[in-house]
C-alpha cells in the first residue's frame, strides 16, 4: 500500500478522534503513537496524516474533549517535542495545547491528564528553544505546581521529574533562566526548613510529609543530573543542616528518602561539608544503638572514595559481626573499641532480628569488596550449632546464604578445614532450601581442588561423595536437580583435573547421571541430559560409562532422541535439542547416527515449544552445511550468524570440485527425502516471528546454493546417481518459495496500517469485541 493510502487512512482515524470517539483501552493508543514515531519523520507527513489538525482542534476546545482524548493529544505532543528540530514549527501548537490544558485542568482533579502534561513539559525543558517558550508562556504552571500537593505515585513522579528538569536546564541555559532555577531551589529549601522545624516540634501533618518527600526527591534528581545544581545546594549550609536534622528524627520510607539524597551527595559531591554530615549521622546512630539506621549510613559511606568515612562505615558493619561471635559467654573478651554501647549491642545480638541484620551487612560487605573472611567464616560455622537464639528457618537460610555468597567471592583456602565441614553440614540438613543448597554447591565447586589437596579436608570430600549420591535420588526434585547442576559445573570447570575426575569415578556419579535421564521430573531430566553431554566430552568419564553401563556416544544420542520425540515436558525437550546441537558441533557422531538425526529434528521443527523449534533449526542448518553445502566449519556454529555472507558462501560452493558437487547433490536428495525442505517451507509460515526469520535466512542460503546454472551440469554427468527430473523438482520447490514476500512482514508502515485499521473498525462496527483488539497490543 502506498504512503498516500496510509495517510488517507490515518487522516480518517484522527478525524474520529476530533469527533471525541473513544477507545476502550489506551494500550492501543500507545501502540499507535509508537508506530507513528517509526514512520513519520517530517512536519509534512504529520500534516497529511491529520495529526496537526487534531492537535489544533484539541488545543482550541480542550473543555469539550474527554480526558482520554486530551491525554492522547498530550502524548503525541510529547513525541513531537522529542523529535527536536524535525518538528520545530509545531512547537507553538504544543505550547498552545499545554496552556489550554492547564487552564481547564489546573485543579489537579484529573490525574491522568496532569501526569501527561508534566511529561510533555519535562521534554520541553530539554531543548533550548522549547525552554525559552516554556518560561515565556507557562511559568505559572511551575509556580502553582510547587504550591500544590498531589497524591498518587505516577503523578507525583511526573511532577518531580518536571520540576527537577526545569531546575537542571535553568542552570544549563543560564542566560535564559538561571534566576528561575535559583528561585525554585530557594522555594524548595524554605519548605524543607519549615518541615524540619515542624518535625522537630512534632507538629507536621500528612500533607506536609508528602510535600517533604516531593522536595527531597526533586533535590536528589536535579543534583544527580547537574553538577552546577549540586554545588549550589551544597553551598547552602541551612539545607544540609535540615537534611541532617530530618535524618535524626524520621523513620521508614521518609528516612529512606533522606538516605537516597545523601547517597547522591556522597557519590557525586563528596565534599567536606556533606562528608562531615555523613560522619556525624553514622556516629550518632551507632551511639544511639539505632542499628538499622547505622547500617543504611554505612551503605552510603562505603560509596565514593577510599577515605576515613568509608573506613568508619566498614567498622560500623563489621563490629556487630565480630561481637556476635562472643554473644553467648565471651562478651567480656571482646576488647575492640566499640562504636555501639556494649550492653545494647549485647542485647540486640541475642535477638532473632540480629540474624537478618547481619545477613544484610554481609551482602553490603560482599558488594563493596570488604575483607572480613574470618568473621564471616566463624559466623557460618556457628549458624547451625544452636549458638544463636532459635531462628526461624527462613531467617537462618537468609543468614547462611549471605555468608556463602561472600565466602564464594574471596580467598578462603586457609579456612577450609572449618568451612568444609560447616558447608557439608548445611547440605545434609533434611529441611534444606534448594536456594541455600545451590549456594553451598557453588562454594564447594570453587574450593574443591584445594579441598582434595588438603589432608584436613579429605574426610569432607569423601563424605561429600556419599551425600551427592544420596541427593541424586533425593525425594525433593529441586535437590536432585541442583545436585546434577553441581556435577555439570564440576566436570566443565575441572575436565582436565585428575583428582576431581577420580573423585567422580570413585562414587560412580557418572552412572547416577545416566540413570537420572529417566527421572520422573522434567527439570531433572533436562539437567541430567545437560550433565550427560559434559560427561561424554571427558574421555575418562565417557570410558567409565561405556565399561560400567555400556553407554556410547551413539547410544546416548539415541536416548536423547527418544526424549526429544516422546517427552511431554518442554524443559526436557529443550535440553535434548541443545544436546543434539552440541553433538553436531563437536562432530563426534558417525554418519549413520547423523543421518538418523534428521527425522526427529524435522518433527522438532514443529514442536510447540519455541526454544525447541529454534534449536532444531540450528541443527538443520548444520546438517545442510555438512551434507549438502560442504562449506567450512566456521559456518557450523549456529543457524544464523551476521558474519555469514550469502554471496560469498554461494561463490565458494561453485568453486568445489565436480566430485564434491556430486556428493552434495546426493546429500540434497537424502535431506529432501527426509523432509528437510518441506519443514523449512513450513517454518516460513510459523506463528512465531523469530522462527520465520531464522527459516527465511536458511532458505536464502539454500536458494543461492541450488541455482541451476552452477550445479545442473553435474547432474548430467555420466554415472551421476541423482535422477535429473528429481533434482529439477527439488530445485523448483526451493526456488518457487518467494522469500521476498516475508521481508516486509514486519514493515513499520504495515504495523501502523494494522493499528489504524483495528481502531477504525471499532468506530465503524460496534459489534466488534474491542477486548480482542487490546489483546493484540
Amino acid at each position: 500500500m502506498s504512503a498516500s493510502d496510509i495517510s488517507t487512512k490515518t487522516r480518517i482515524l484522527f478525524s474520529f478522534f476530533q469527533k471525541n470517539h473513544l477507545v476502550h483501552d489506551d494500550t492501543v493508543l500507545h501502540s499507535l503513537i509508537d508506530s507513528l514515531a517509526k514512520t513519520v519523520h517530517s512536519e509534512e507527513q504529520l500534516e497529511t496524516a491529520g495529526v496537526c489538525n487534531f492537535l489544533r482542534a484539541v488545543s482550541m476546545t480542550v473543555d469539550e474533549y474527554d480526558s482520554q482524548i486530551v491525554t492522547f493529544a498530550l502524548n503525541i505532543a510529547t513525541w513531537i517535542v522529542q523529535g527536536g528540530g524535525r518538528f520545530h514549527n509545531l512547537q507553538t501548537t504544543v505550547v498552545q495545547l499545554i496552556a489550554a490544558t492547564w487552564e481547564i485542568h489546573s485543579t489537579f482533579e484529573n490525574k491522568t491528564v496532569i501526569e501527561a502534561l508534566f511529561k510533555c513539559l519535562k521534554e520541553m525543558t530539554e531543548y533550548r528553544y522549547c525552554f525559552q517558550m516554556l518560561i515565556t508562556n507557562t511559568t505559572d504552571i511551575v509556580t502553582q505546581s510547587l504550591e500544590t500537593a498531589v497524591s498518587g505515585l505516577f503523578l507525583t513522579r511526573a511532577k518531580s521529574d518536571f520540576i527537577a528538569a526545569v531546575i537542571k536546564n535553568a542552570f544549563k541555559f543560564d542566560d535564559l533562566g538561571q534566576q528561575l532555577g535559583t528561585n525554585i531551589l530557594q522555594t524548595l529549601m524554605r519548605g524543607l526548613n519549615e518541615f524540619t522545624i515542624n518535625s522537630a516540634q512534632s507538629v507536621s501533618d500528612k500533607s506536609e510529609n508528602g510535600q517533604f518527600r516531593f522536595t527531597v526527591d526533586v533535590l536528589r534528581k536535579c543534583c544527580t543530573q547537574s553538577d552546577r545544581v549540586l554545588k549550589y545546594v551544597v553551598s547552602h549550609q541551612t539545607c544540609l543542616d535540615d537534611i541532617q536534622g530530618l535524618a535524626l528524627c524520621l523513620d521508614g520510607s521518609d528516612f529512606q528518602i533522606i538516605v537516597d539524597f545523601l547517597f547522591v551527595l556522597r557519590t557525586q559531591g563528596n565534599d567536606t561539608k556533606s562528608n562531615l554530615i555523613l560522619r556525624d549521622l553514622l556516629t550518632t546512630f551507632c551511639q544511639r544503638a539505632e542499628f538499622y539506621k547505622a547500617q543504611k549510613m554505612s551503605e552510603v559511606s562505603m560509596k565514593g572514595l577510599n577515605d576515613d568515612i568509608r573506613d568508619l562505615g566498614i567498622s560500623a558493619l563489621t563490629q556487630p559481626l565480630e561481637f556476635g561471635l562472643f554473644v553467648q559467654t565471651q562478651v567480656d573478651k571482646f576488647s575492640r573499641n566499640l562504636l555501639y554501647p556494649r550492653d545494647q549491642l549485647h542485647l540486640f545480638m541475642r535477638t532473632s532480628k540480629a540474624a537478618s541484620y547481619m545477613a544484610k551487612s554481609i551482602v553490603l560487605l560482599t558488594d563493596n569488596d570488604v575483607q572480613c573472611v574470618e568473621s564471616v567464616s566463624a559466623l557460618l560455622s556457628t549458624s547451625g550449632d544452636g549458638v544463636w537464639p532459635a531462628l526461624h528457618i527462613s531467617v537462618r537460610n537468609k543468614l547462611q546464604c549471605a555468608c556463602l555468597k561472600y565466602l564464594c567471592s574471596v580467598d578462603v583456602k586457609y579456612y577450609l578445614p572449618k568451612l568444609g565441614p560447616a558447608v557439608l553440614g548445611i547440605m545434609k540438613q533434611s529441611d534444606i532450601d534448594f536456594v541455600l543448597y545451590k549456594n553451598c554447591t557453588s562454594c564447594l565447586i570453587r574450593w574443591f581442588p584445594d579441598m582434595l589437596d588438603n589432608s584436613e579436608t579429605v574426610s569432607v570430600t569423601n563424605e561429600l561423595g556419599l551425600v551427592i549420591q544420596l541427593h541424586l535420588s533425593a525425594l525433593q526434585w529441586e535437590i536432585r536437580d541442583t545436585a546434577l547442576e553441581f556435577v555439570t559445573e564440576m566436570v566443565n570447570m575441572y575436565n582436565g583435573n585428575m583428582l576431581v575426575l577420580e573423585w567422580i569415578l570413585t562414587y560412580n556419579i557418572e552412572c547416577h547421571v545416566w540413570t537420572s535421564v529417566d527421572d520422573g521430573e522434567s527439570y531433572v531430566r533436562g539437567s541430567a541430559i545437560t550433565a550427560l553431554h559434559s560427561l561424554l566430552h571427558c574421555k575418562e568419564l565417557q570410558g567409565s560409562l561405556k565399561s560400567m553401563r555400556g553407554v556410547t556416544i551413539n547410544s546416548a544420542v539415541e536416548k536423547v532422541i527418544q526424549v526429544l520425540e516422546e517427552d511431554t515436558e518442554g524443559f526436557a525437550r529443550r535440553a535434548a535439542a541443545t544436546f543434539l546441537q552440541k553433538q553436531l558441533q563437536a562432530n563426534e557422531m558417525d554418519l549413520t547416527m547423523i543421518h538418523n538425526l534428521t527425522v526427529p529434528l524435522m518433527k522438532a521443527v514443529n514442536d510447540f515449544d519455541w526454544e525447541v523449534k529454534s534449536t532444531a533449526l540450528d541443527c538443520i542448518e548444520m546438517l545442510l552445511n555438512r551434507e549438502f553445502l560442504s562449506i567450512s566449519s566456521q559456518y557450523f556454529s549456529s543457524a544464523i550468524q551476521e558474519s555469514v555472507n550469502v554471496l560469498e558462501m554461494s561463490h565458494s560452493i561453485t568453486e568445489q570440485s565436480e566430485g564434491s558437487a556430486e556428493a552434495r547433490l546426493r546429500g540434497l536428495e537424502q535431506l529432501n527425502d527426509c523432509g528437510v525442505i518441506h519443514s523449512l517451507v513450513l517454518c516460513l509460515n510459523d506463528y512465531d516471528q523469530q522462527i520465520r526469520e531464522k527459516g527465511l535466512a536458511i532458505f536464502k542460503v539454500l536458494q543461492h546454493a541450488v541455482k541451476r546454472d552452477s550445479m545442473e551440469k553435474y547432474v548430467l554427468r555420466d554415472g551421476c546417481v541423482l535422477n535429473k527430473d528429481k533434482f529439477v523438482s527439488i530445485v523448483d520447490t526451493i526456488l518457487a518459495v518467494r522469500t521476498d514476500q516475508f521481508e516486509t512482514y514486519e514493515d513499520e508502515n504495515s504495523k501502523l496500517l494494522s493499528v489504524v485499521d483495528d481502531i477504525v473498525s471499532t468506530f465503524n462496527n460496534t459489534d466488534i469485541d474491542e477486548e480482542n483488539i487490546i489483546d493484540c497490543y
